[in-house]
């Protein structure tokens, strides 16, 4: 019998994980299948890192015995993910490290981010400043080097392609320093067309950094005022003044309180009712009618009235009545004996009594304010009182609104005035958020930067301030190491898609309630006009029908979303499809980053910047080295420390060495030196 050749042993899946695919053998699976490729195949080059020194970089550390300094060290991040890190050298603001290291670049898109700390033994440490590059710009095989300006942290905002875009073509003004960097960009496999498969992989996704600058993670403490304060915000702003008033103009048109305005509405949803193809047209006619009518305040005033929104005072008394509701009455009422008068209801039932005899005919029966003496003069003189009162002042520190302000007590400007209270009040302007002011250092641990909300202190009388919601206490140390880490996390993530959603929805706010309440006459007459003309094509269409070759245009419309769809849907995930936009894709990134102006870079200061900084330099030739033969660092920072004739050795066809010579002195000559 014939010998069998024995099988080939499979390799397990911890093999596979140590050492993945060798990019160039299996690049063409990067086209093919670009998203499993990034999880299977090595990284297809690698860049050398050479940290040298740094100069001029910010004193963090206060000393009492000489000048400020800081205890500096950097970390290196690739797309936003820690690396490696470089050792401390304690007490110096010109750091020499002549550290290196080796990173694997698995996507030619990346960024390489360098992080100067200054180390503290107690809390985080404090970020001095940053630099980053695009990994695309470094040319092969030739070391990049220089003076790298660094950023400070307030400037490390929003993600690493936009703020890179922004300082890659420069000026680029050195306020925290700069560290000088020897860059070396290799393919693994030395073949350069390996950057093109590269590119079809699927992009580096980046961390988005907050608009205020770079705070550590671990200085976000739970804050659930804050988060409470944006969604009754919201609330304000989005519920009370948009969605109840408009429901409030429904109620007033169906219980005919216009008699005219209702006719006119339910003449117009019969005639739509006999002829539907009118319905659009009679829907917008409407719209535009009831918009136009807004025009007069006191219609406007009547059409929105709702008991949560009217003002506290004889106006807003008459407008309740007018409503003719012992509900709506109701609502008045607490908000009366809540806001204004610090009181509590007691008796619901009693309340209803009182609410419906205080109107008759939609007419009120007395003043405002001689309704709040009744109502003040019940607690007292009934024998089963259906509402009590408070005979104290807010205490110091209690959070309030006047109106869509936000504030704080501080103090109480007559103690013994009950129950016309007044009080001093601290608002926040009109940019803050009804956050306290922080004084630095105030916030535990370092690296957190100062609020810097604007404040303004009035006296207002107490009938004018309503009670917020207070979840300070949630705040509080003991209480926080009862909450996990991971609520604290979600809540606080919570408030930064609030914190852009408020902005909205107060403009989106102040602009339908301008044009409702006709502010800007030409805006709101402009919307009407646009309404009734829309109305009028629409009444065309309505009342000639819709032409037969409407039908064809929508059929064939609809014919070719329906194919193009299905079709989709099978080829989106099909091998050739994604190859194809992959390849696509390659072509035009390489295609932007062909030219591999690492050089150019703004924040690369130039050998002439370099050379100015540098004591003791005399001046340099073409080559970058130094004219009289003396150390320094610019271009090759080794390079500049060797004889003119050494650089001429190394750029001839004889010493055609890789760029890792080019960049280190030979032994033999730094045993000389």
């Amino acid at each position: 019998m014939a010998a069998t050749a024995p099988a080939e042993k499979t390799r397990s899946i911890l093999d596979e994980v140590a050492s993945p695919h060798p990019f160039h053998e299996s690049r063409k699976e990067a086209a093919k299948r670009p998203k499993s490729a990034q999880d299977k195949l090595a990284p297809f080059a690698t860049l050398k890192v050479k940290v040298v020194r740094a100069r001029d970089i910010t004193a963090s550390d206060w000393s009492m015995f000489g000048s400020p300094t800081s205890d500096p060290y950097c970390e290196i991040h690739v797309n936003d993910e820690f690396k490696k890190k470089t050792d401390t050298k304690s007490g110096t603001v010109t750091p020499v490290w002549n550290w290196e290291c080796e990173l694997k670049i698995s996507k030619p898109g990346s960024v390489v981010q360098l992080q100067l700390f200054d180390e503290d033994l107690v809390g985080d440490s404090d970020l001095l400043g940053y630099l980053e590059f695009p990994v695309a710009d470094l040319p092969f095989d030739e070391c990049i080097s220089g003076w790298f300006v660094l950023f400070p942290p307030e400037a490390l905002q929003s993600e690493a392609p936009a703020r890179i875009a922004k300082t890659i073509k420069g000026p680029v003004e050195e306020t925290c320093g700069s560290i000088f960097l020897e860059l070396t960009y290799k393919t693994v496999s030395g073949d350069p067309t390996d950057e093109f498969y590269a590119w079809c992989l699927p992009q580096p996704t980046f961390k988005a950094y907050p608009e205020t600058g770079y705070v550590p993670a671990a200085m976000k403490a739970l804050d659930a005022q804050l988060v409470i304060d944006q969604l009754l915000d919201i609330k304000e702003y989005a519920v009370d003044d948009l969605v109840f008033p408009v429901l409030s103009g429904f109620i007033y048109i169906i219980v005919w309180r216009e008699v005219l305005v209702s006719a006119f509405c339910l003449a117009v949803v019969l005639a739509c009712s006999l002829r539907p193809t009118f319905f659009p047209a009679g829907l917008i006619l409407i719209q535009a009618t009831l918009f136009l009518l807004l025009k007069n305040p006191e219609r406007r005033r009547k059409m929105s009235t709702h008991p949560a929104l009217v003002p506290l005072d004889d106006e807003g008394f008459k407008l309740i009545a007018l409503l003719q509701d012992t509900d709506k009455m109701v609502a008045f009422l607490s908000r009366v004996i809540d806001i204004q008068m610090d009181g509590t209801v007691t008796d619901e039932a009693m309340l209803r009594s009182f609410a419906a005899f205080s109107a008759n005919a939609g007419v009120p029966v007395t003043s405002y304010e001689e309704m709040k003496k009744q109502l003040r003069e019940s607690a007292t003189k009934l024998s089963e009182p259906f509402v009590t009162f408070s005979t104290y002042p807010y205490a110091a520190g209690c959070l309030v609104l006047h109106g869509h302000k936000t504030g704080e007590v501080l103090s109480t400007v007559n103690p013994k005035g009950a129950p016309d209270f007044k009080y001093m009040v601290k608002f926040a302007d009109a940019h803050g958020e009804g956050k306290a002011d922080k004084e630095p250092g105030a916030d535990k641990g370092k690296g957190k930067h100062k609020e810097k909300a604007m404040f303004t202190e009035e006296e207002v009388p107490g009938n004018e301030l309503e009670l917020r919601l207070d979840f300070r206490w949630v705040s509080n140390g003991m209480v926080l190491a009862l909450i996990p880490d991971i609520t604290e996390t979600l809540i606080m993530e919570a408030a930064e898609p609030l914190a852009i959603v408020c902005p909205i929805v107060h403009q989106v706010n102040k602009l339908i309630t301008d044009l409702y309440q006709w502010k800007n006459t030409t805006h709101s007459m402009g919307l009407v006009a646009v309404l009734y003309i829309v109305a009028g094509v629409a009444s065309i269409f309505g009342w000639i029908g819709i032409p037969g070759i409407a039908f064809v245009i929508l059929d064939w419309v609809r014919l070719i979303v329906t194919v193009s769809v299905v079709t989709l849907l099978f080829v989106f995930n099909a091998d050739f499809f994604i190859s194809f936009v992959a390849q696509a894709q390659s072509f035009v990134l390489s295609k932007q980053h062909a030219a591999k102006d690492a050089k150019n870079w703004g924040f690369l200061l130039q050998d002439s910047q370099a050379d100015e900084s540098m004591p003791g330099k005399k001046g340099k030739n073409k080559n970058g080295a130094a004219a009289d033969g003396e150390g320094g660092f610019f271009g090759c920072a080794a390079c500049a420390r060797k004889q003119e004739e050494e650089v001429k050795a190394i750029k001839s066809p004889k010493n055609n060495g890789s760029a890792d010579a080019k960049c280190a002195p030979k032994k033999e000559d730094s045993k000389k030196k």
